[in-house]
């Protein structure tokens, strides 16, 4: 399902979604995960994730991404409440939120998810 139509924006807008100087979330993830080897199908996967995650928060800026612990809670929530998605797909989502948190925020998510792998 893709994202622009789930959320009605128009791609314009998902491409100035939290940028980061010249780059912008997505495609810092998205070169993240190249370098270190992703196969592609997680990459999609966690920008498709992590794009929802942005637009249901409705985030404009690095600067909304705060209190991540929380934000993450609250929209998982949702998709087990209003979206009534598996566990697995939970957890999938989940996966792709503290990766962007623990390796493209540099956020302190060791605190935030302890038992998530190093």
């Amino acid at each position: 399902m893709p994202i622009l139509k789930a959320h009605s924006i128009t791609p314009t807008t998902l491409q100035e979604i939290v940028q980061h100087g010249k780059k912008k979330l997505l495609e810092e993830v998205a070169e993240y995960m190249r370098l270190k080897h992703y196969s592609i199908h997680p990459e999609r996967q966690y920008c498709d994730w992590i794009a929802k995650y942005v637009c249901y928060h409705g985030m404009c800026s690095r600067e909304d991404m705060r209190n991540g612990a929380q934000k993450i809670e609250q929209f998982l929530t949702h998709l087990a409440t209003h979206k009534h998605v598996s566990a697995a797909t939970q957890n999938q989502a989940m996966n792709a939120l503290v990766f962007l948190y623990r390796h493209i925020q540099m956020a302190s998510t060791r605190t935030m998810f302890p038992s998530y792998g190093n």
